[in-house]
Parts: structure tokens; sequence; C-alpha cells
């Protein structure tokens, strides 16, 4: 059974949710949760293809994507910087002391739903046929 449509609904979902968490001010969940929309839409590109998807680190999930698709500058870069945002938005030991919301501004937010808008855009292009 392919389910890698409910996955991309996630990924939606998860984005929506980071643009709702950024225009609350809770700027470290908003970096979290834009992670890991693009995650989901990874995870749905992989199990579109039939590729086993798991974790968490988007570097790696793309390393995964079967080597016919072709994966741009761009998105190797958004993933990446993405990343660097999986444990500092969520854990306080991410930082020597305070917790993430100390850390994190509107800026880091906006920053992170630009690079999971650019992660899912290319998702869904590849499960579309356009890339």
């Amino acid at each position: 059974m392919d389910r890698s449509g409910d996955w991309m609904e996630q990924a939606g979902i998860l984005l929506e949710q980071a643009r709702w968490l950024r225009n609350g001010e809770f700027y470290p969940a908003s970096c979290s949760n834009s992670q890991q929309a693009a995650g989901m839409a990874l995870k749905s590109l992989l199990l579109s293809r039939h590729v086993s998807a798991w974790g968490h680190m988007l570097t790696k999930l793309i390393d995964e994507l079967p080597g016919e698709i072709p994966v741009p500058d761009e998105v190797r870069t958004a993933a990446a910087t993405l990343d660097k945002l999986y444990i500092p938005t969520r854990y306080p030991n991410g930082f020597e002391e305070g917790v993430p919301r100390d850390y994190f501004m509107a800026s880091d937010a906006d920053e992170a739903l630009g690079l999971a808008e650019v992660v899912i855009a290319f998702c869904r292009g590849e499960m579309d046929g356009e890339g």
C-alpha cells in the first residue's frame, strides 16, 4: 500500500503549524516543525519510489534517494541548514545554558519556513513528475 500521499499531506500540515507557531512568536517550535515538515516530504518522496524511509536527518534522507533523482544544490543546502535546527530548537542542552526560546528569533523561523518550502516543493515536483 502506497502511503506517500499521507506523508506529503502531513508535511503540509506541519508546515502550516510552523507558520502558526511563527506568528505566535514560538520561534524554536516553528523552526522544529519546519525541519520536520521537510523530513515528512522527503519520506513521502522516498516511499513513492518504494524506498524505505527512516530517520530524521534530511541530508541522510536525501542520500537515500534513487540515483535517477537529481537533487539541486539549493535543496541540499536547505536540508543541511534545517538539520542544524533539529536538536537546539527542541532541547535545553542544545546550548550551554538557557532554553531554545533564548536563542531563536523571528528571522530564524522565517528562514526555516522558506527552506522547508524549498524541500517540499522539490519533493512535490518529483512526485508529480515535474522533476
